[in-house]
């Protein structure tokens, strides 16, 4: 992992009509030089044959636009083979937290002609359709029957440590500026800059993906 594959973030105060919002440096308790992060996005790559020169994209914060949880595989673009700049990423999404289900985009081609494409999303929601037990509730219910499935081993957890030691290890050698975004909003513009493409892929609630 490089340095620059790491954003690092601070949400500040923000001034509405109805209501301000205190910054994280304003909140009770927190030192008003605090540099503590409420926002992180990281690329990175795994050593293995299949997955080689493949980006993995994370990211998570505090005080974002939408509290939400989820996972996008982003297919290769092979929308050259058309004569078409309509046609966007081919993308599985798999929704975990709010309403969990998984959402299919792919291009298709349009009803103008095989040289056109227009974007075609399916999606599988059964939490929409009906009450699901919470996430807690879940896990729970499982602990107790002891299914050690739902939970996550040792070996999981101290691959997790290792890599979060290396980027706190690689983020002490840089300096950023805090705080660097504001509450409501997607985290700092630099977290769009190590995307390859520029753009983030985001959930649409419940229908669609942008």
């Amino acid at each position: 992992m490089k340095s620059e594959d790491i954003v690092l973030g601070q949400y500040g105060a923000k001034e509405t009509d109805g209501e301000d919002v205190k910054g994280y440096r304003q909140l009770e308790g927190v030192d008003q030089g605090s540099d503590t992060e409420t926002f992180f996005a990281l690329k990175l790559y795994l050593d293995m044959e299949n997955w080689r020169d493949t980006p993995f994209y994370v990211r998570s914060g505090k005080m974002m636009d939408e509290k939400y949880a989820e996972v996008n595989v982003v297919l290769k673009d092979n929308t050259d083979l058309f004569d078409s700049e309509e046609g966007k990423s081919n993308v599985v999404n798999i929704r975990i937290q709010p309403d969990s289900g998984v959402s299919i985009r792919f291009n298709s081609k349009a009803s103008e002609g095989i040289e056109e494409l227009e974007s075609e999303t399916m999606e599988a929601c059964k939490a929409c359709r009906q009450l699901l037990p919470g996430a807690y509730e879940h896990i729970l219910e499982e602990l107790l029957e002891g299914n050690r499935t739902m939970f996550v081993d040792w070996e999981v957890l101290e691959q997790s440590w290792r890599i979060t030691d290396s980027i706190v290890e690689k983020a002490k050698h840089e300096e950023t500026e805090f705080p660097n975004y504001t509450p409501g909003s997607e985290g700092p513009e630099e977290a769009e800059d190590i995307i390859d493409d520029g753009k983030w892929i985001k959930l649409d609630r419940r229908s669609k993906l942008q």
